[in-house]
This record gives structure tokens, sequence and C-alpha cells, in this order.
């Protein structure tokens, strides 16, 4: 009789533990990062039973960032929690980290940014970027200098963080050339700028003179200037020459008598040079 009831007692058992698996379904769930390369998320694939509360986390690699949970649950909470009541699928969304690229100018030009492979301001890691130096009028660009060391222009770089780069511009340098027809000379004095050996760099002001020769006029400027004020004042914008143009003094010779009789003179004729010795 006790053996019987031990059997009966061991079935009852079974069929309890039997009914209790039955009545607590068992889900599958799956986790993935979007993209692969971006990171992980944990926990990963496996199995649970209904109603179980499980933690997820989604773990960036470096240069990405998790920005929300897709298919199944949703939100961007991180780390977060689901309750297991179905098969699930769930997915980390990342995208890549975006770096600012800060570019200066030392000098008068401005620098074009292309993109060669993707956004704008702030680039992702790894977009490569193009710069071009564009110098103003009468600059020319000399270097890149910061996170960037060439001379080369246009010149790419690829961002792998932030990113500060300097386009450094010179000022032109332009050639100041004088002459002076006749007989005198142009003096030269810097007023605002930078002389070189060869001219001034641009933008420079020079003050131009001309100063004759003995017995000669200065009667006006031709080329850079026009006029005859003296002195003037010039701005080096680009390749200039000047010239100032002198002329002789012509003096005057006039003869009166008081009385009766005349005047020879030698040598005899209208006009004179200055300095010239006339015999009377």
């Amino acid at each position: 009789m006790r053996k019987r009831n031990y059997l009966f007692i061991l079935t009852m058992i079974a069929f309890v533990a039997a009914c209790s698996t039955e009545s607590t379904p068992v889900y599958q769930l799956n986790t993935e990062a979007n993209p692969e390369e971006a990171g992980v998320v944990s926990p990963t694939d496996g199995e649970y039973d209904e109603g179980t509360t499980i933690e997820i986390t989604a773990n960036a690699n470096e240069h990405w960032i998790f920005i929300g949970w897709q298919g199944d649950h949703s939100g961007s909470q991180n780390p977060d929690s689901i309750t297991i009541n179905s098969d699930m699928q769930v997915r980390a969304l990342f995208e890549k980290k975006e770096y600012p690229l800060t570019v200066e100018q030392h000098g008068d030009g401005i620098v074009q940014e292309e993109i060669i492979s993707p956004k704008s301001t702030d680039y992702p890691y790894g977009t490569s970027i193009q710069l071009t130096a564009i110098p103003d009028e009468g600059w020319k660009f000399s270097e890149w200098t910061g996170d960037l060391n060439t001379t080369v222009n246009p010149s790419i770089i690829d961002i792998a963080g932030e990113t500060v780069i300097t386009a450094h511009f010179d000022r032109q340098e332009f050639l100041f050339t004088t002459q002076v027809e006749g007989q005198g000379n142009i003096s030269q004095s810097l007023i605002e700028g930078t002389e070189t050996e060869d001219g001034y760099l641009f933008e420079s002001v020079v003050e131009v003179e001309a100063e004759p020769e003995t017995g000669w006029d200065f009667v006006h400027w031709e080329g850079a200037l026009e006029g005859s004020e003296n002195p003037s004042q010039i701005t080096i914008d680009e390749d200039k020459s000047l010239t100032a143009i002198f002329d002789e003094i012509q003096p005057s010779l006039t003869l009166s008598t008081d009385g009766s009789g005349t005047i020879q003179t030698d040598p005899d004729k209208d006009s004179y040079s200055f300095n010239e010795e006339v015999s009377l």
C-alpha cells in the first residue's frame, strides 16, 4: 500500500512540474548593433522565460556614439530594461562621432572646404576634407599650420578628432620703378607698409618727391601718378612705374638803354640757356 502511495505522489509531482513548464513559455531574444562595426550589445542572443526582465546595454566602439534602440524596443536610454513577452529583436543604432573642424585665416583670404567622403562644420570621424586656400587680391598663400602642416594647396585632411587649422596668407611683393625725363631725381620715403629689396609689399604707401637739378623745373608725373602735386603719395597694389618730367628753365634777357645808343650781344639770339654766358 505504501509503495502504491509513493508511486502516486511521484506521478503527481511529475504532472505538476510538466504543467508548470507548459504554463511558462520560453522566448528568443536577439540583439545586434547597427552598423555592426560600431559597437556591441549585451546581453547577446539568448532564451528567456516569459516575464523575465533583462537589462540591455549598448557599448559603442571608439569614434562611434549610441543614438537609440530600434525593433521591439525604442527610446535612447542606455542601459535600459525590457520585459520578455514574445520573441524579440532589439537593435542598437550607432552613428559616427562628429568632430569640429576650425579653419582660421592669418592674412587676407578664404579657405574653401570640400567633402571628399561625407558633412559641414562638424564632420564624422574618418571624413576626408579637401581644403583650398584662396588668397585675396594682393595676397598669396604661404602655408597651413595647426593640425595640418604643409605648403601644398589644395590639401586633404582626414578628420580623426577635434581639428584646428590655420591658413597663412602673406602680402605679395610688387616692383616700383622710377625714371626721369630731363635733369632731376625722385626721392622715396615709406609712409606705411614694408619695403623689400626690389619693391614694396602690397598696400604699402610711399611718398615720392621730384627734385629738379639746378636750371630745371618739375613739370608733372606720368605713369602711376598724374598731375603735378609734389611731393605726392602712391599706394603700391601692383607693379608700378613712375616718371617725373623736368623741363629746362629758359631765362629771358631784356635789354634797354638810357640815352642814345645800342647794345650788342654775343651770341646774338632770342633766348638763352640757364647759366649761359652772354657778352654785352
